[in-house]
């Protein structure tokens, strides 16, 4: 990750750009919204759906590094708001679908996150301090990142719950991570991260 000289908690998002003017959106991420994910069978496989949140956090601690090196926030020198950087959104999102564990709802959302992020940054006129809403880790929920990656060593599933409408399956694991498991094309993928109460 990428920081100017600063004394913040652990950011995971907020990197510095070259000092430019605001950037339009001329990402390749387009705002179609995906195709409904199909239901899972009366027979749930929940191992496999704990499976799927546990290999995805190994591979996300895999490739954080690579991923944390990303800009996505554009700065400036002169007195303009912050701009989310769309060619690093892009760049970024495109190494989480190599993985192979998320659905395309899940880059629907977190693209259209980018986008409320940059509205938010224009309309509060935002010139300095940890980018609002991008100050914290967006897979791990949190701004504890060496914490919580050493949790991951140890991180096990606590529960499983049907969603609304058999619409897929809740995983709750050990460190308070939530994953909306549901299946797409017959493959297991994951639609959302949230958390909770450990």
């Amino acid at each position: 990750m990428k920081i100017q000289q600063c004394s913040w908690p652990c950011i995971f998002v907020f990197a510095l750009a070259a000092c430019a003017s605001p950037q339009q959106n001329n990402s390749v991420i387009t705002d179609t919204v995906p195709p409904k994910t199909h239901i899972f069978p009366d027979k749930i496989d929940t191992a496999a759906a704990g499976k799927l949140a546990k290999d995805a956090l190994s591979w996300y601690k895999q490739h954080y590094d690579t991923v944390a090196g990303i800009s996505l926030v554009r700065m400036s020198d002169t007195l303009l708001p912050y701009r989310i950087d769309y060619g690093g959104v892009d760049r970024y999102i495109k190494i989480f679908k190599s993985s192979g564990y998320f659905s395309e709802k899940y880059f629907y959302d977190l693209h259209k996150y980018f986008k409320d992020c940059d509205s938010r940054f224009q309309e509060r006129k935002q010139l300095d301090g940890p980018p609002e809403g991008l100050d914290y880790d967006l897979v791990l929920k949190s701004q504890e990142i060496d914490s919580e990656m050493e949790d991951l060593k140890n991180v096990g599933v606590v529960n499983y719950k049907p969603m609304a409408n058999d619409h897929g399956i809740m995983v709750k694991l050990s460190n308070g991570l939530c994953f909306r498991v549901v299946q797409a094309n017959g493959k297991m993928l994951i639609d959302s991260i949230y958390r909770e109460s450990k």
